[in-house]
């Protein structure tokens, strides 16, 4: 732990002789400091029969030390450590390495430390928000797509090693993200959204009685919307498959599915919407479990059929250059077990770079 601090004293230090500056500024065969930190309290007040409440406050930091090769390659490292309130101490301090390279003018890639701050751009059903704030950082290989019609990104995340003879076994997730964009502009916006996540479990080389287990989920639809009250309101049809695609399907539900039409409306910072949930049979392997048919309670609560009506607001606004503070109350009415459910949450939220400014004496 003492190495820890002596670490951060040192970054401190280092940023005190550094000067901010914006991503378009980046000089190539230069130096960076990268900060970024999120200190969150995020409170879930569950009480039906597949996921119970919890509450999440505390915080993460992530300082790296940063060398731009040029335009198009770049090697970072430093250490992300993770604290809740209430602890003695950090409850994780790891490691960050990535090397990023822009493969042409709209392919890039990380390897190493990957970028999963934004959860990918996965909805909520697939992939739990709080993912982002509390797992560690996900390592292994992304690649990024922005072209003229498609924007997203597919990614490998390893998440458990395995050495040979190790009685558990390796563990990864890999997905797609993206939408292909069709009509673009102030006044009709119509695009197609894809998702996919698949977590596998297994291992040749480890000794184990463990099955092995791939789980999926797939998804995708339409999304419209049109100007509105200075802002852009509109409507996003999804529906989702989920599949267990292991060997020897043993999971209690092998197929599952389900629908989430949503109405939302968009200003700037601000984010409306209400939407319902359907499902049967589904499986979230990384998913908010309430949308889910297994039961984080108790095995004997799995319900197949699901319907939930859910209602967000969300803000969120730039207080200062690199700083953002972001506030979001999400109501979650669960038709089959007549049981109301919401959670709160406010995240502040910093992300900033330093330029190196070596002065000599």
């Amino acid at each position: 732990m003492k190495s820890f601090f002596v670490a951060l004293l040192l970054l401190l230090a280092t940023i005190s002789n550094a000067q901010s500056i914006n991503n378009s500024d980046s000089i190539s065969g230069k130096f960076y400091v990268d900060l970024s930190s999120a200190a969150f309290f995020d409170n879930l007040e569950f009480a039906n029969y597949i996921e119970k409440g919890y509450t999440l406050t505390g915080f993460n930091i992530e300082p790296r030390l940063r060398f731009a090769v040029d335009n198009k390659y770049s090697i970072s490292a430093g250490f992300h450590g993770l604290f809740y309130s209430g602890e003695p101490t950090f409850t994780t301090i790891i490691p960050v390495v990535t090397i990023n390279a822009s493969l042409t003018d709209k392919i890039s890639m990380n390897v190493g430390t990957i970028n999963g701050a934004n959860g990918h751009g996965l909805p909520e059903p697939i992939f739990a928000p709080e993912r982002a704030l509390i797992n560690q950082p996900e390592t292994g290989l992304q690649f990024l797509f922005n072209g003229n019609y498609f924007e997203g990104e597919t990614w490998i995340n390893w998440e458990k090693f395995l050495f040979f003879g190790d009685t558990i076994q390796e563990e990864f997730t890999v997905g797609v993200s993206g939408k292909i964009q069709l009509l673009e502009g102030d006044k009709l916006n119509l695009n197609i959204p894809l998702y996919a996540l698949a977590v596998h479990q297994g291992g040749q080389i480890n000794e184990t009685e463990s099955l092995v287990s791939t789980l999926a989920n797939f998804g995708g639809g339409v999304n419209l919307s049109l100007p509105a009250a200075n802002g852009r309101i509109g409507v996003e049809a999804l529906a989702f498959m989920g599949k267990d695609m292991s060997p020897n399907p043993h999971h209690i539900y092998k197929n599952g599915w389900a629908i989430f039409p949503k109405l939302y409306f968009q200003r700037k910072g601000l984010s409306i919407d209400v939407g319902y949930w359907r499902a049967d049979s589904l499986m979230l392997p990384r998913g908010q479990q309430i949308f889910g048919s297994v039961s984080t309670v108790h095995p004997d609560y799995n319900s197949p059929k699901r319907e939930i009506v859910t209602g967000n607001f969300i803000y969120s606004k730039q207080v200062a250059k690199g700083f953002c503070l972001a506030g979001k109350v999400q109501l979650y009415q669960v038709v089959t077990e007549s049981q109301l459910d919401f959670r709160f949450a406010v995240i502040a939220m910093f992300n900033e770079e330093f330029l190196l400014n070596w002065r000599r004496r």
